[in-house]
C-alpha cells in the first residue's frame, strides 16, 4: 500500500503498475479493500493516509490516466470522489 499510495503516488519509486501472475490475481479484492479504506485529507491532518497532489495539473493527469485505462478496458476496483481535493 505504501509503495502505491505513499506521497500520493508522486515519488520517484511509486508503484504505478502491478503485473499479476498466477494466483496473485487473487490478492486484488484485498488490495482494493485496503485502498478503499485509505483516508484522503491534507497531509498534516491526523489519520490522513494520502495528502493532496502537487498541483491541479497533477490531479488532471491522474484523472486522465484513470479514464484512459477504463476506456482501454481496465476494471476500476476503487473509485474515490475527488472534487473537493486539489
Amino acid at each position: 500500500m505504501g509503495a502505491a499510495f505513499g506521497a500520493a503516488g508522486q515519488r520517484c519509486m511509486a508503484l504505478t503498475t502491478a503485473v499479476m501472475v498466477g494466483d496473485s490475481k487473487e490478492w486484488l479484492p484485498e488490495v482494493a479493500a485496503k485502498a478503499a479504506k485509505l483516508k484522503i485529507n491534507a497531509g498534516h491532518e491526523p489519520n490522513a493516509d494520502i495528502g493532496p497532489v502537487i498541483s491541479p495539473e497533477a490531479k488532471n493527469r491522474i484523472s486522465g490516466l484513470i479514464e484512459g485505462a477504463a476506456k482501454e478496458g481496465a476494471n476500476i476496483l476503487v473509485s474515490i470522489k475527488i472534487e473537493n481535493i486539489l
